[in-house]
């Protein structure tokens, strides 16, 4: 399943309202067993969702994906010249040094989840599924 679709649906429960399988399906335009298949795999990555029949499905976590709109607005110093927010990737860092190789600019990279960075003496740094923000900042 795409991550796309599961930061979607995400999204869509993140305002604490109970939503129909076919409600979300219509929004993302999939059907009730993609979205079954979607909850699962946000159950599985930890997030608690609850189920209840003839209501829906209702995210009994707080969560507050990234959105780089809010984020660009609430920074006091306009220093990055451009801030990229991904849903997924292996490495913020790693993001940056292979997309932006010759650029000048002043960068922030901000992740949802990632699979596979590195911090201090080569060990694993891991971000949950929307659980913490991986960053890394390209300064020139």
């Amino acid at each position: 399943m795409a991550i796309e679709n599961l930061i979607e649906t995400l999204k869509i429960l993140s305002d604490g309202n109970s939503y129909s399988g076919e409600e979300i399906g219509k929004r993302l335009g999939i059907g009730r067993a993609a979205i079954w298949k979607i909850i699962s795999q946000l159950r599985e990555k930890g997030l608690q969702i609850e189920s209840v029949k003839g209501q829906g499905y209702k995210l009994l976590d707080n969560v507050e994906m990234l959105d780089e709109n809010t984020i660009k607005a609430d920074l006091k110093d306009n220093s990055f010249d451009e801030i990229i927010t991904l849903n997924q990737t292996a490495s913020t860092n790693s993001y940056l040094s292979s997309q932006f190789t010759d650029s000048t600019k002043n960068l922030a990279c901000i992740a949802e989840n990632q699979t596979g960075g590195r911090g201090r003496n080569n060990r694993s740094w891991i971000s949950p599924f929307a659980r913490s923000i991986a960053m890394s900042v390209r300064w020139h």
